[in-house]
């Protein structure tokens, strides 16, 4: 599974990211906001945390036009940058030993 990982970066890292995977992630990450905002303490609780995390309160609020105004250049310029390391650090989980 590390290999196959490891060919998949690589590859992303030459060819970048299509433009309709980008419109797709935009898309899921948007709808998953809508869910999550269901109720009136789910949006409280997103607050709270956006809080602790040092983002401003309405981080969420404006997550719609900062998702909208990242651009393809920009998406594949932060792939090339973050791929572009040959180290990775490599973390497996697993189940506790009884």
């Amino acid at each position: 599974a590390r290999a196959a990982l490891e060919n998949l970066l690589a590859q992303l890292a030459q060819e970048g990211m299509p433009v309709e995977a980008l419109e797709r992630t935009r898309s899921t990450m948007l709808t998953q906001r809508l869910l999550n905002e269901q109720s009136g303490s789910k949006t409280c609780s997103a607050t709270a945390v956006n809080v602790v995390l040092g983002l401003p309160a309405d981080y969420t609020d404006t997550l719609p036009q900062r998702l909208g105004a990242i651009t393809h250049e920009q998406m594949q310029a932060w792939i090339r940058r973050t791929l572009s390391s040959p180290t990775r650090t490599w973390v497996t989980v697993c189940p506790p030993v009884a």
